[in-house]
């Protein structure tokens, strides 16, 4: 499925308002009002989420179809070089937002760079 908006587009322009979790959040996307993950921002507002319940039912396959960023993807590195590497996107959208605790922004400004 071909992505209609991408990833980075959301990161960059759609994520006024919203406060940035960032540590485990245990396979949710959303702990606490307009407080997300990455993942959970791409889900809220790229129009995936319409009532608070729909939290409970979008996980990591959704946005990954929403977006385009499918298992096949080139396997990445993580831009830090920290030697985190051979990753699908969503894995490194997690190990920044968590591990390195980038910005909407600075996630939004990577995936940018490599048309995401």
């Amino acid at each position: 499925m071909m992505a209609n908006i991408k990833a980075s587009t959301i990161l960059l322009k759609k994520s006024a308002g919203a406060r940035q979790i960032r540590g485990e959040m245990f396979g949710k996307t959303k702990m606490t009002n307009n407080a997300y993950c990455a993942l959970g921002l791409l889900a809220c507002r790229g129009g995936m989420i319409k009532t608070e319940s729909d939290f409970d039912n979008i996980g990591e396959p959704e946005i990954r179809m929403k977006f385009g960023l499918t298992y096949g993807d080139v396997a990445h590195k993580c831009p830090t070089g920290d030697g985190f590497g051979d990753r699908d996107i969503i894995c490194l959208i997690i190990h920044l937002n968590d591990g390195h605790k980038w910005s909407f922004k600075q996630i939004g400004e990577w995936l940018k760079s490599i048309g995401k």
